[in-house]
């Protein structure tokens, strides 16, 4: 992509937050939460704030007070300045104590909305277990904002772990809903009764790590004479990041290739409600054009000739890259004949049981084998496990 397209789609996604704003005052919410890393960095600040100050602005008229703990991206230690201050509608719950506000009350429930901000950007401490510093009170429905990392959720093991905290933690806390920062990928957890945690990940997907691969949006929690009702995902993001594998196992030559993944491309864009998508294409599958694809995409020749071909097709959709993870097309008649380690390996494997296949399995083909025992076709399963011994073997180099 060029200069003026990066710049236009970095435009395009920032209006995310436009989109979150405008979905809640459609809804008339309560009050907005923010629940840490408004900004990802410092350059970000200076250029979003002029969109980030709008939209509060926006919020202010519309009457919705927002609340805002800071993350580890958050200026807060720095020297951060805004350029104008924040309208008065904003309150930014203050460092290492949590603090907390009635909102609303209409005399049988009171909402309280709690939640504290960084002290420090690598913030270590356990946050969430301050909270228990409220009390719980009959009529009382407290929501929680806290940027941390759940460490026996489903947050992501690969995530720094920010103010972290447990389940148990949250639950033991006298919070109805905890609305919580950090984690790009959306989670909803209820923790009994009228109670949830959620991760309602960012606005805008990013890149194509998987955490930013799907729907981004935001939670509307609905409050009940109890406690909270489920929260409901409402999709913000203006442009959606999408990878998508093609089996081209079947494919007859060059175009077949390139129409199976136009084809692909066009059912995500389908599924995109009218939003940008930008696309990774992974080719997969065992085929005799594996050389052929790899020449023809390194070369540039494969997308130049996509581009011409069903440019109309795809219309504004982004093709961002082409992997080739194809294998060669072996023929297995042939690969067991001879003392190879492959063909003494492979039929080892026809006379092994079924029981000795699956106890093998495991190790071979991973999260698919957890899928395909559900399956009972036992051919196929013998297939995906024969395939996999062949890759391993070739990616040892000792086939």
């Amino acid at each position: 992509m060029g200069e003026e397209q990066i710049a236009e789609l970095t435009e395009q996604m920032q209006r995310a937050f436009d989109a979150m704003v405008e979905l809640a005052v459609a809804e008339n919410v309560l009050f907005v939460v923010l629940a840490g890393d408004v900004y990802d960095n410092a350059e970000s600040q200076d250029a979003q704030q002029g969109r980030f100050q709008r939209g509060l602005e926006r919020l202010d008229a519309a009457g919705i007070p927002v609340y805002i703990a800071l993350g580890n991206h958050d200026p807060l230690r720095e020297g951060f300045r805004p350029r104008k201050p924040y309208p008065a509608n904003v309150t930014f719950f203050r460092t290492n104590d949590p603090e907390e506000f009635e909102v609303a009350s209409d005399g049988a429930r009171t909402v309280m909305v709690s939640g504290v901000s960084y002290g420090e950007r690598h913030e270590k401490k356990n946050l969430a277990e301050r909270f228990g510093v409220f009390e719980e009170r009959p009529g009382v429905i407290r929501v929680g904002v806290l940027h941390t990392n759940v460490t026996d959720g489903q947050s992501a093991a690969d995530h720094d772990p920010y103010a972290p905290c447990t389940v148990a933690d949250l639950r033991a806390a006298p919070v109805h809903y905890w609305a919580l920062g950090h984690i790009h990928l959306r989670s909803v957890n209820q923790m009994g009764p009228g109670r949830w945690w959620a991760y309602p990940g960012n606005l805008q997907g990013r890149n194509f790590k998987p955490a930013e691969c799907h729907p981004k949006g935001a939670l509307l929690v609905p409050i009940t004479e109890t406690g909270v009702g489920e929260p409901e995902f409402h999709p913000c993001d203006t442009v959606r990041f999408v990878t998508v594998e093609v089996d081209i196992s079947d494919s007859e030559g060059i175009p077949a290739v390139q129409q199976a993944m136009v084809d692909d491309i066009l059912a995500e864009v389908g599924r995109a409600d009218g939003r940008r998508v930008v696309v990774r294409a992974r080719l997969i599958g065992r085929t005799p054009l594996h050389g052929e694809l790899r020449d023809a995409v390194s070369s540039g020749t494969f997308m130049r000739d996509v581009m011409d071909t069903w440019r109309d097709d795809l219309g504004l959709t982004l093709v961002a890259g082409v992997a080739v993870d194809t294998r060669p097309d072996i023929d297995m008649s042939k690969a067991r004949e001879g003392e190879t380690l492959l063909a003494v390996s492979l039929r080892r494997l026809d006379a092994m049981t079924d029981d000795e296949v699956a106890e093998i399995a495991p190790a071979l083909v991973g999260q698919m084998y957890r899928q395909s025992v559900r399956v009972a076709d036992v051919a196929r399963f013998r297939s995906m496990v024969e395939s996999a011994l062949v890759d391993a073997l070739e990616d040892a180099g000792t086939r």
